[in-house]
């Protein structure tokens, strides 16, 4: 089906029409009571398509399309190629040749013989017109499509605008051929792209109109007098280098031609009276994270524009499963562009498209070589942007160069501050960034009403290449990394609290900016510049569950830093390279023990010579707390216990209130082990109320979650589920999906625990959870998740899996060892259940075979 329609698709072009003139046939004894005869056109057309998951696609279902869009109710349309494959029949009438609305080249069209009489066939024939003949198939846009016409309709000027390469021209065109019926004095194309003198804009416009000029009469007033009281349409087509002239003369036709009207395509509006916009975005793209594959991937009109261009250079290209990730890489990082797209797609001759990925980042060099008849702008990639960037005045041009120093989008606030200075200020930039918005050069994205721009990755790498060749560029360089050192300084400030989750979003939204300013001070021997951006975010990476990451910055802009480095500023690297890494196996020679205890030594150093506890805090009382951890890990519980007791009082003598609930949080953990659960509920509470003071989901999700097992461990499970669904509605406001996941294991864990029978609740949370690889590398987290792996296992009766799963669990956190401890009995419980239904000797093979899992099997158990 196809809007009102439908597509049917036959082996033989004989069969088709048979099958049409019977259904026309049973269709003429039909009635309906609100339409009363049921007339339908057909139209058949062959040719080669392609198949995909039962669906058919290509240029051939195009041309079928715009054939049966030219006839009228009852009438049979057939094409040259489909009546020369038919055979000698009788019953076709040569009606003669014909150009359809895809603008390609005229078609020989038949029709069935039929008693009725038709109208004239419903083509670009029907009114008089210029519009041009298109070698190449209108692919995708159907939306766009739709809205253009539908304004048009409505409105006296329309304008696309959009970025060289976008595919205005075409689209412009398309929409005017859609609207043949609408305008019975024509459809006119004025060209403006190959004239560069305004004063010749007058005279485009006849050329276009094909009129002459008058006796008595200047150029501009014979067009305006030959159009007025004519119903036509105009497509006015690259506007923007002679703006001002083409602006007047449309406004003034507009004036004084009532039934006509404007589309004009620009990289800038007109600024006429009455003119409605509409920007034109890139073609739709896969999204990150989607599924890849031929099947998924070719409804996006980005993929068909590329696959059918691709298509026409090499019969036998085809997108497979070989190709398609390749395929889908060049769409994205050719920004959907059409111009791009088909440059691309003509180098299948010679690159497949995996090589032809590997390759653009040359690619001003490689996507050249268009249509020999497009104007030289349209040649090449590199020619179109470059036609842009030189329509540009000279602040213009300067800013966008010095934007090509953000990478991943920027604010107008980090625009005025890093590309501010001669010739443009601060001030300048306030006109100046909405004008290149205007021009289609940078793209304004609004979201929840913040607006943040960016440049398409090809514009970016064009301006880039200018902007690396002129002697301001490490200056903007210093300015961007000194910039993003200040966010970074301010989000280490805001990271917990009632604001972490905007300032989550914000480093989110900033992250290959900050990384590129990390990059750059490395690379230009600024290592303390690195390392103080690296440590002002560091947590972020650890609420995100992204450790490796976080510690190979870390550890890059230490090592770039040196020992010479700011003494705070190296106590908080220290401090977050052995957080970062504490759960996982770091390459580096560091270990994070180490790390975290040469923290200790600096800011033990800072806080005796009288360093401001402002400047400590969210440090001092943290590496005393993480060294707590690892202690913890290898099974020291006096030291874990004498850690903590340390970190609560330097973060209450610092008023560290983070330090306080995290250290109260700990030792209600050292409590529960020792059997004193009085004590341990104390602390916990006490834990909960600093963290509702501070006002962080975060923290009040983990101290809740605390809470939950030392409940279990207890004995009152009820309780703990309790406390458990508390620390999920915590971590689901966080906005942390990963902890949210987690968390739900927890309480389904608790539910079953609690006397529930619904094992299969703690099976769906893993395999959600599960979902998170980078965040299940922490050894801490996954064999919290193997135990109730066991749980539910045992419940649903899959031992073996179960017994897997204890093996898993016993290698990575020995019995007796201090954080899983609450766990423990209801393990050695599962433990017994396994070994009377198994025998031991069975139980101890799955365990051994369990205790063998590397990291990417143990979650692939957890996932079941």
């Amino acid at each position: 089906h196809m809007g009102d329609g439908a597509i049917a698709v036959f082996g033989s072009a004989g069969d088709a029409i048979d099958a049409a003139k019977e259904l026309q046939t049973a269709l003429a004894g039909a009635t309906h009571p609100d339409v009363g005869a049921l007339r339908v056109r057909m139209g058949i057309h062959a040719g080669e398509v392609e198949e995909r998951d039962g669906d058919y696609f290509g240029p051939t279902l195009n041309r079928a399309a715009r054939l049966m869009a030219a006839g009228h109710g009852g009438q049979i349309l057939v094409s040259l190629v489909a009546e020369r494959l038919a055979g000698n029949r009788e019953d076709l009438v040569d009606l003669g040749e014909f150009r359809l609305r895809d603008l390609g080249k005229p078609e020989r069209i038949f029709q069935v013989a039929a008693e009725s009489e038709f109208p004239d066939l419903r083509t670009l024939d029907v009114a008089p017109n210029n519009l041009p003949v298109f070698a190449t198939s209108f692919v995708g846009r159907e939306n766009e499509l739709a809205e253009i016409v539908k304004l048009v309709r409505g409105a006296r000027l329309v304008t696309l605008t959009g970025v060289g390469g976008a595919g205005k021209t075409r689209l412009s065109l398309q929409a005017a051929a859609e609207l043949t019926d609408d305008f019975p004095d024509g459809i006119w194309l004025v060209e403006l792209g190959a004239i560069s003198d305004p004063d010749l804009v007058d005279a485009a416009f006849a050329e276009g109109l094909r009129i002459g000029q008058d006796e008595g009469r200047s150029v501009r007033e014979s067009v305006v007098a030959h159009l007025a009281g004519l119903s036509a349409l105009l497509v006015v087509d690259n506007c923007e280098h002679l703006i001002d002239a083409a602006a007047d003369l449309v406004d003034e036709v507009l004036s004084s031609a009532p039934e006509t009207k404007v589309v004009a395509t620009s990289r800038e509006l007109l600024s006429v009276p009455g003119e409605v916009a509409y920007g034109l975005r890139s073609m739709a793209l896969p999204r990150p994270g989607d599924a890849v594959d031929p099947s998924t991937i070719a409804h996006y009109d980005a993929v068909r524009l590329f696959t059918e261009r691709a298509i026409a250079a090499k019969p036998d290209f085809t997108v497979d499963a070989g190709s398609a990730e390749a395929v889908v890489e060049i769409c994205r990082r050719l920004d959907g562009m059409p111009l791009a797209l088909e440059l691309a797609a003509s180098r299948v001759r010679t690159f497949p498209p995996t090589k032809l990925a590997e390759l653009l980042d040359q690619r001003f060099r490689l996507l050249t070589g268009g249509s020999r008849t497009a104007l030289p702008r349209q040649q090449t990639l590199a020619a179109a942007i470059e036609w842009s960037y030189r329509l540009l005045d000279h602040p213009e041009q300067t800013l966008l160069r010095r934007l090509s120093a953000f990478q991943g989008g920027f604010t107008y606030e980090s625009a005025s501050v890093v590309a501010a200075g001669e010739p443009i200020d601060e001030f300048d930039i306030i006109e100046l960034l909405p004008s290149l918005v205007d021009k289609s050069l940078v793209v304004a994205d609004e979201t929840d009403g913040a607006t943040r721009y960016r440049l398409l990755e090809t514009i970016r790498q064009f301006a880039r290449d200018l902007f690396e060749d002129t002697p301001e560029v490490e200056i903007v360089r210093l300015a961007h990394a000194l910039h993003f050192e200040g966010l970074s300084r301010e989000a280490g400030r805001h990271i917990r609290g009632p604001d972490e989750a905007a300032w989550w979003s914000r480093i989110d939204a900033e992250l290959d900016n900050l990384r590129l300013a990390m990059t750059w001070a490395i690379e230009h021997d600024r290592g303390e510049l690195a390392l103080s951006i690296a440590t002002g975010f560091w947590r972020f990476w650890w609420f995100k569950g992204r450790w490796a990451e976080g510690g190979a910055w870390v550890h890059q802009a230490l090592t770039s830093a040196g020992a010479d480095a700011d003494e705070l500023v190296l106590a908080e690297g220290y401090l977050a390279y052995g957080s970062l890494l504490e759960f996982t196996t770091s390459e580096f020679d560091l270990e994070p023990a180490d790390a975290l205890q040469r923290s200790i030594a600096l800011y033990e150093s800072l806080h005796a010579a009288g360093t401001e506890p402002h400047e400590l805090r969210m440090g001092y009382a943290a590496a005393i707390i993480n060294l707590s951890v690892l202690r913890q890990i290898e099974g020291d519980l006096e030291a874990t216990q004498a850690l903590n007791e340390e970190a609560l009082i330097v973060a209450r003598k610092i008023d560290d209130q983070v330090g306080v609930t995290v250290a109260l949080g700990n030792l209600a953990e050292g409590a529960t082990n020792r059997g004193a659960f009085e004590e341990a509920r104390r602390l916990h509470t006490e834990a909960i109320e600093v963290s509702e003071a501070i006002g962080s989901n975060q923290r009040l999700a983990d101290t809740w979650g605390q809470l939950a097992q030392m409940e279990l461990w207890a004995g009152r499970p009820e309780a703990g589920l309790e406390a458990a669904t508390r620390a999920l509605d915590y971590a689901e406001r966080s906005g942390l999906e990963h902890l949210s996941a987690y968390v739900s294991v927890m309480v389904a864990t608790h539910r079953v625990l609690a006397g529930g029978e619904d094992a299969e609740a703690i099976a769906a949370a893993l395999r959600r959870v599960a979902g998170f690889r980078t965040f299940l590398q922490a050894t801490g987290f996954v064999v919290d998740l193997l135990a109730a792996r066991v749980i539910a296992d045992v419940a649903e009766g899959d031992l073996p899996r179960a017994a897997t799963a204890l093996g898993a669990f016993d290698a990575l956190m020995p019995v007796g060892s201090g954080p899983m401890g609450y766990f423990l009995r209801y393990l050695e419980e599962r433990r017994a259940v396994i070994d009377a239904a198994l025998g031991g000797a069975r139980r101890v093979e799955f365990e051994a075979a369990g205790a063998g899992l590397d990291r990417d099997e143990i979650i692939d158990l957890l996932a079941g």
